[in-house]
Formats: structure tokens, sequence, C-alpha cells
């Protein structure tokens, strides 16, 4: 016991809750940060249990609230989209086409549809001039692709085949759009 005077007498905690301590603290620092050890060393205390049981909860609770907005954030890719549509003309035919003018609209395409009505397709608009590569992945229409040019003509039609994933469709030459339409689509070659 150091010596001072009586009205400032310390007391020492003893060897054996000391050494609680120092072996939560070292089991704990290896797994967490060495705040939460230190916080967690006032668990041999009375007091110290209730508050480590509300730091658990206060922790818990932050932790859920965290996960509720990540999870909120992230909004998955629900294919099909509901797109706008319009109407075109091609060679004296008309067609209903839905705009895919978005990267997420262009990423679903025509995906998990089971059919498509007759003269109906999706135009897919680009901002600029590009190369465009297509698949079939989760489609599962027989479609045909035709690639345009910035001034609508096109320039190249090709078959594509349901739920291929080996297999890319690529525009010839850059281009500004692409319209996805079902099989059979001899009236506008």
């Amino acid at each position: 016991m150091p010596k001072y005077q009586d009205h400032h007498m310390l007391e020492w905690p003893s060897p054996v809750s000391w050494f609680k301590k120092w072996l939560l603290y070292r089991h704990v620092s290896g797994l967490c940060t060495p705040l939460i050890a230190a916080i967690a060393g006032g668990f041999f205390q009375k007091e110290g249990l209730a508050k480590l049981e509300n730091m658990i909860k206060s922790f818990g609770t932050i932790i859920g609230l965290l996960l509720i907005l990540f999870a909120s954030s992230v909004k998955p890719l629900a294919c099909p989209l509901e797109l706008p549509t319009t109407t075109i003309s091609i060679k004296g035919h008309t067609l209903t086409v839905e705009l895919a003018t978005t990267p997420a609209a262009r990423a679903c395409g025509m995906s998990h549809r089971d059919e498509l009505p007759k003269n109906h397709g999706m135009l897919f608009i680009y901002p600029d001039l590009r190369p465009i590569s297509f698949w079939m992945k989760d489609t599962k229409i027989f479609l045909s692709i035709a690639f345009l040019d910035d001034s609508g003509q096109i320039f190249s039609i090709q078959d594509m085949t349901p739920m291929q994933t080996d297999r890319t469709y690529h525009s010839s030459r850059p281009a500004s759009y692409a319209l996805e339409m079902k099989l059979p689509v001899v009236e506008i070659r």
C-alpha cells in the first residue's frame, strides 16, 4: 500500500482482477480494436456488465441500420424493365418498340421474356457511334438484330439463337442504334 495521508488512501485492485482484465484484453485485442477491449475490461465490474450489454445493443442497432441502408441502396436489375414505347416505320412496316436508352435498360434488353407480340421490338439507343455487341443470355425468344448508323440506316441484320452465352453478335461497323425484333424479319431485309 502506498504511504499517503488517510484521506488520500487509494484502493488497489486485487491481482486476480488485473489478471482477468489482462486476459480479456489480450483475447479481444486480437479480434477487435484495443479500444473495445479496454471498454470490455469493465466486464468484471458489477456496473461494467450492464455497460457492456448496452454497448453491444447499441453496436448491434448501428450495424443493423447500416445493413438496412446498404440493402436499400443496392437495387437489383429486375428484367424485364418497363420502358417507354414508340412507333417506328421501316420500309413501310410499322413496329412498336420499347426504347432502351439507359445502360440498365440496354443491359436487360429482351432477357427473361417468354414472348414478344408480332410487330414489336426493342430499339437500343446509344449516345454516340460505337461498335456494339449483343448476346442472348437469359433470352428465350428467337430474335433478329438490325444495326443502324447515326442516320438510322440499317447496315446489318443478324439472326440470334435463344439462351446462348458462347456467341456474341457484333455490329460490322460503329452503330448508334440496334433494333431487336422477333423472327422472321423478312419484310425489312
